[in-house]
């Protein structure tokens, strides 16, 4: 759960709990191709490293990524 702290967007007021609909991103083609199919090379660079340039909410925020642990 999240709360909404910016001020801008009025459709849910402030401290407001929300929570992301992860599905619905996870299976839009914009954000992965081929979003169905199992690729966790997806993950890595050319050296096998993680590679993640924003945090991917469906596996947890913070110092608890499940792929840290790989």
């Amino acid at each position: 759960m999240y709360r909404r702290h910016c001020c801008e967007w009025k459709a849910c007021t402030q401290n407001t709990l929300t929570q992301p609909f992860f599905w619905g991103v996870n299976m839009d083609e914009k954000c992965f191709k081929n979003h169905s199919t199992f690729n966790p090379d997806r993950f890595l660079d050319n050296e096998g490293k993680i590679k993640i340039k924003y945090h991917h909410l469906s596996f947890g925020k913070g110092k608890e990524h499940v792929l840290e642990k790989v």
